[in-house]
């Protein structure tokens, strides 16, 4: 499978790829800059949306009634990305003043899963939330360090989330109406030498595919959490990947450049922090959007 770059804009923090096809987009992030980007294959264009307000942006995800909720230091806000303006919605954190925002996703119920991570990565006090589209709120999982994902089965009927720092994605069976999880399990494990699990999503036929923060590449496991093939990608620091395109059969793949500080990350790589596209043989599954 090819990888082409299609967005050499060597981002802080690319991040949260999210293939619209009500827009026939992909809109990705840069989370420390922040900004916020929208990239069409028709025409090979990435443009920069307007945004005003947040100190950084983790996580976009789109609404059923228009517009966007996103992540963001001031806690999640909904966005207009025509005036670029924020609205405070709900912050699940609690005062963990010390806890980022990270991945989210939406259910098949409409509801919105989102993550945090430990600020300096090194206290399990990061959570996994759901928020209901009214905007009550319940932690569901406790005890991360960094979260990263989250996905779901093609039925909904799995979770699937990483704590990256520990180097393992775990998965939870979930009750779909009512968004309960049973006990974990671990469904991989990786070491130093493949990377940090990263952001991810799912394909039609169960894969998984993971992104590998240190180590440039892509995994895509079979529903059973063995290994079916690895992807190589011309950055190190592999931050996320989503399906989309006309027939959601490209997966797009978003890198990283730089720490929190603008620091250039080592190794480095001429293409850290691009966008990139890959055309498989796989198509992955329209994304849910948040009902709030």
């Amino acid at each position: 499978m090819n990888v082409k770059c299609v967005a050499n804009i060597n981002s802080l923090l690319g991040e949260c790829p999210i293939w619209s096809s009500r827009d026939r987009c992909l809109y990705w992030l840069d989370m420390y800059r922040p900004a916020i980007y929208r990239y069409r294959p028709e025409d090979n264009t990435n443009e920069q949306l307007p945004l005003k307000g947040p100190g950084y942006v983790s996580s976009f995800i789109p609404r059923k009634n228009g517009g966007f909720v996103l992540g963001t230091s001031a806690g999640l806000v909904t966005y207009d990305e025509s005036s670029g303006h924020t609205s405070p919605f709900v912050d699940p954190r609690d005062n963990k003043d010390d806890t980022v925002f990270n991945d989210a996703k939406a259910d098949h119920m409409g509801r919105l899963w989102v993550g945090t991570y430990h600020e300096s990565e090194e206290l399990p006090n990061a959570a996994l939330y759901r928020v209901e589209p009214a905007g009550d709120f319940t932690a569901v999982i406790e005890g991360f360090i960094c979260s990263n994902g989250p996905a779901f089965s093609p039925d909904g009927k799995v979770l699937y989330i990483a704590d990256s720092i520990r180097y393992t994605i775990y998965a939870y069976d979930v009750e779909p109406e009512s968004g309960s999880l049973g006990d974990k399990r671990v469904f991989a494990r990786l070491t130093k030498e493949l990377g940090f699990p990263d952001g991810m999503t799912v394909d039609s036929n169960g894969g998984l595919w993971n992104a590998h923060y240190g180590s440039g590449m892509v995994t895509r496991y079979d529903p059973n959490g063995s290994v079916d093939f690895t992807l190589s990608i011309p950055a190190p620091y592999v931050t996320s990947c989503m399906f989309g395109g006309p027939n959601l059969s490209t997966l797009f793949v978003t890198t990283a450049s730089s720490d929190a500080n603008g620091t250039k990350l080592t190794p480095h790589a001429d293409l850290a922090g691009a966008l990139f596209a890959i055309d498989t043989h796989f198509s992955g599954l329209p994304e849910p959007e948040f009902s709030g």
